[in-house]
């Protein structure tokens, strides 16, 4: 189960989507025949985020996404709570976005629990919330994803969460976004095996919908900018360690969004 579950880890840090979805979709059947329901569902739930991530269509991953909330309400475990309603949330965001904003309540609740906040409920959450293009949700989810993980970063949950930042602040603070997609586009690379840089790498931009958004925050800071602006921004960012990255987004988010409760408007 564990071996499937590193293995997962490093297909998807290379850009193996199938690979990962494979190898979690092992991790989930090992744990359930032996009895761990809220790891199963866990596994699941990240078959789910990888098969999105790949391109892989919504609607084929609702029964999965059902079988794990389903699991981790039997298991009793909150953390497995929080990250299945995410997954559910991300499937859900295209066909029934009012159902996904919430399940994405339920699941930032949860995580938001004092003395109990989930770090990766707090990231996934801000996938399910870019999804939904709930930027400001989303840039309160990513904020405290770094704040939570602020001395053990990793690259797999720091690109991320820069690159939603860049996309969020992007209309307000087109310099700071430019900033923060060329950290996030460097983190991408950093944390890539022998891959393409996720700018170039190819095919429809939109079957990925985090590069999507890396990419729409790049044309609305050109709109703003100019092309000239934006490439000496994203080199500035690009040229960032890991820590100054994370402490400049940190810095040029509003305060407020670090604490309190996370408001998931419904439509």
């Amino acid at each position: 189960m564990e071996t499937y579950s590193l293995q997962a880890q490093s297909f998807l840090g290379r850009g193996g989507y199938a690979d990962a979805v494979s190898a979690y979709a092992r991790a989930a059947e090992l744990a359930k025949t032996d009895k761990y329901l809220g790891m199963a569902a866990i596994f699941l739930a990240y078959k789910v985020s990888c098969a999105l991530l790949g391109g892989i269509a919504a609607n084929e991953m609702e029964s999965t996404v059902e079988e794990s909330v389903a699991l981790a309400r039997r298991s009793g475990m909150p953390g497995a709570m929080v990250i299945t309603l995410n997954s559910m949330a991300m499937a859900l965001a295209e066909r029934d976005p009012n159902r996904a904003k919430m399940v994405l309540r339920e699941s930032v609740s949860l995580a938001s629990t004092p003395g109990q906040e989930v770090a990766t409920g707090f990231l996934m959450a801000s996938l399910a919330a870019t999804r939904l293009g709930e930027w400001q949700v989303a840039l309160a989810l990513a904020a405290r994803t770094m704040v939570l993980w602020r001395w053990v970063q990793t690259l797999m949950a720091a690109a991320p969460s820069l690159g939603v930042c860049a996309r969020a602040l992007a209309e307000d603070k087109p310099e700071v976004a430019g900033v923060l997609r060329g950290a996030a586009y460097a983190a991408y690379r950093r944390g890539s095996t022998g891959q393409s840089s996720p700018d170039t790498a190819g095919g429809n931009p939109s079957v990925n919908y985090l590069l999507e958004a890396l990419r729409e925050a790049g044309d609305i800071v050109t709109a703003a900018l100019g092309e000239e602006r934006r490439q000496q921004l994203r080199a500035q960012g690009a040229a960032m360690t890991l820590d100054e990255a994370v402490s400049y987004a940190l810095a040029n988010i509003d305060p407020k969004l670090l604490t309190g409760p996370i408001t998931v408007a419904q439509d």
